[in-house]
This record gives structure tokens, C-alpha cells and sequence, in this order.
């Protein structure tokens, strides 16, 4: 949604509903009170605060990727963070 601007074509990308979509966009943006897109007549776009949340969202996807690599390669501790 946020490379495309398109609720309706990421919907159909991620193989759900249009609404649906948009319900999952506006719990994301109840939970801080803050808008991520300006939505416009037929598309949208990141606010500053969404731009924000993507790079924290990918930061943190990259993140995970990287501990799944080495699980999966052997390569971290084997012992459980805590």
C-alpha cells in the first residue's frame, strides 16, 4: 500500500477484500491517533508519521529475517533471549 498508493490493487495483491484492507490500515492508525496515509480521490499517500512507521516496520522485518537466517543456518546461540 505504501509503494503503490492502491488500496484496491495491494487488496487484490495480498488476496483480500478492499475493506478489509482498509480496516486493518485504520486499526494501524488508531493505535498511535495518528493518520499514516493521506487518502486522496483514487489513491493514497504516506503521511510524515507513516513514513516514519515504514521504516521502523522494514527495519524491523529485516530484523527478524536476519535472526530466522541463522536459526535456520545454525548460526546463532541455540540458547532463548531472556
Amino acid at each position: 500500500m505504501a509503494r503503490t498508493g492502491h488500496f484496491s490493487r495491494d487488496a487484490e495483491h495480498c488476496r483480500v477484500s478492499q475493506p478489509s484492507l482498509n480496516k486493518q490500515i485504520l486499526k494501524l492508525e488508531d493505535e498511535p491517533g495518528e493518520r499514516r496515509f493521506d487518502r486522496l480521490r483514487r489513491m493514497a499517500k504516506l503521511t510524515p508519521s507513516g513514513e516514519a512507521f515504514l521504516r521502523r516496520a522494514v527495519r524491523g522485518q529485516r530484523t527478524t529475517s536476519a535472526r530466522d537466517g541463522e536459526v535456520h543456518t545454525g548460526t546463532g546461540s541455540g540458547r532463548a533471549a531472556g
